[in-house]
């Protein structure tokens, strides 16, 4: 009896990283969605007390993001209608934790004014991966779903 060794030689697929328009356009949609959505909630902290309503955008947010890139598919509402999706650089979902921690980074550089902000959000065009800065913080890359 011969015994076969199938020496594929086959090389791992480098990700298709998504392209700077894809995230932006994600970026776009989830801005949206996010406002659809502050409507009701920012309404609900109002009445629950009119001092949280400042604070209902941040934890809109935190939730949103953090569910959403955390979980299993890593896509929010709008990085699926994009079609892209955050993972691990590994190819893993990236999990809640390191979601949050993204998050933050995105938030902390947008806090620091505009110019960070606007340093993480074009940094993609020129980096070989596509990473924004909070994915470098993070380990996360952006690829197409």
């Amino acid at each position: 009896m011969e015994s076969t060794i199938a020496a594929t030689g086959a090389v791992p697929a480098l990700p298709r990283y998504a392209s700077w328009g894809s995230r932006v356009w994600a970026s776009t949609l989830d801005a949206i969605f996010n406002v659809l959505l502050l409507i009701p909630v920012g309404i609900v902290f109002a009445l629950v007390r009119s001092d949280l309503a400042n604070w209902a955008g941040l934890v809109l947010s935190l939730v949103y993001f953090t569910l959403g890139h955390g979980g299993a598919t890593g896509q929010t509402w709008g990085k699926k209608l994009a079609g892209i999706r955050v993972v691990h650089d590994s190819g893993a979902p990236l999990g809640y934790v390191r979601a949050f921690m993204r998050w933050a980074v995105a938030i902390g550089l947008t806090f620091l004014l505009i110019i960070p902000n606007l340093i993480d959000v074009l940094w993609p065009l020129w980096d070989s991966k596509k990473q924004a800065l909070r994915d470098k913080a993070v380990g996360s890359i952006v690829i197409y779903a």
